[in-house]
């Protein structure tokens, strides 16, 4: 396989990683003109030496994209271009003239196209804030249900009455005719014919079926610290690319998206969700006043790529 770049990618790239963080790279390949002539081209290519739970420190992630592929997510917006694109000479692991030509013309890639940059901001500020809300709501119906005897019935009066109620868990409204009563948590439903054991087994399946991020985010006001990171990460990133047509790495606010990563705010007391809430208002109206072109330019995108091949 002709691997044209690779890089050390990730926390370890911005500058925000801790004793915690896994190693990961990214990468380009150039597939053959065999494979581009029989339409066999790979987008990706994934190693992983970690399972299917969460990565520690000792784990290594590695993907490469085709040139082609890579040239997709360009035209895209996707922000992991970008990434790429800016990673200085001291994280390459990998090299080439092809690839010093890609990143000698980044400019190229600069658009008001930033989809995928603005998208994974918004993506990262709810993804697990929800998540964080239904673990409370189940959470707190455990902790209620816990206070009565597991044979007795939901329609026990001294129960049904007070189940707790909120945004994720209430009395299903039912037509007249319907003589029992329907509870929803988190979005499991049950009758209220049931025993209070079979309630709490349904609750408590639903709660150890959520990640250990979400249970993380319980434990924060609903916050999952490090998806805020994130969102703040790629926020600083896109602001300094507008404002110097660059981006140096490790990040000038690298201390600050470590700190939020790991917790070190109280998310509302340092009005963390309004900081990044105003940030990004800010941020979309920059770029919308940018002088940057409306989208990449995909002949400039496809005549590099003939150009190599060319060669």
């Amino acid at each position: 396989m002709n691997v044209i770049s690779k890089m050390i990618f990730g926390s370890k790239l911005y500058g925000t990683d801790n004793e915690g963080s896994d190693t990961d790279y990214k990468g380009i390949f150039l597939p053959s003109k065999e494979d581009c002539f029989l339409g066999n081209i790979t987008n990706a290519i994934n190693k992983s030496s970690g399972g299917k739970g969460k990565n520690n420190s000792d784990d290594v992630d590695e993907e490469l994209y085709s040139l082609q592929y890579f040239m997709h997510l360009a035209y895209k917006g996707e922000m992991i271009v970008l990434d790429m694109l800016h990673t200085p000479e001291d994280k390459m692991c990998t090299s080439s003239s092809i690839w010093r030509k890609l990143r000698a013309n980044r400019s190229m890639f600069y658009s008001k196209n930033m989809h995928g940059y603005l998208g994974y901001i918004r993506k990262q500020v709810s993804r697990y804030n929800v998540k964080g809300d239904r673990l409370i709501a189940m959470k707190r119906v455990l902790d209620y249900l816990s206070n009565f005897d597991g044979e007795l019935k939901l329609n026990n009066k001294d129960i049904w009455a007070n189940m707790p109620e909120g945004k994720y868990s209430f009395k299903v409204a039912l037509p007249q005719e319907v003589r029992w009563g329907l509870y929803e948590v988190s979005g499991k439903r049950f009758p209220e014919t049931i025993k209070v054991s079979e309630a709490r087994g349904i609750v408590q399946r639903n709660y150890d079926n959520y990640g250990n991020r979400a249970k993380k985010a319980q434990l924060n006001q609903g916050v999952d610290w490090k998806a805020v990171s994130h969102a703040f990460r790629a926020l600083y990133q896109l602001q300094e690319l507008l404002d110097t047509n660059d981006l140096v790495y490790p990040l000038k606010d690298a201390e600050f998206i470590r700190n939020v990563k790991e917790g070190n705010f109280d998310y509302k007391l340092d009005c963390i969700g309004e900081k990044l809430e105003n940030e990004l208002s800010l941020l979309c109206k920059k770029l919308e006043d940018s002088k940057w072109p409306d989208k990449v330019e995909k002949g400039e995108l496809d005549r590099f790529i003939l150009d190599v091949y060319k060669e």
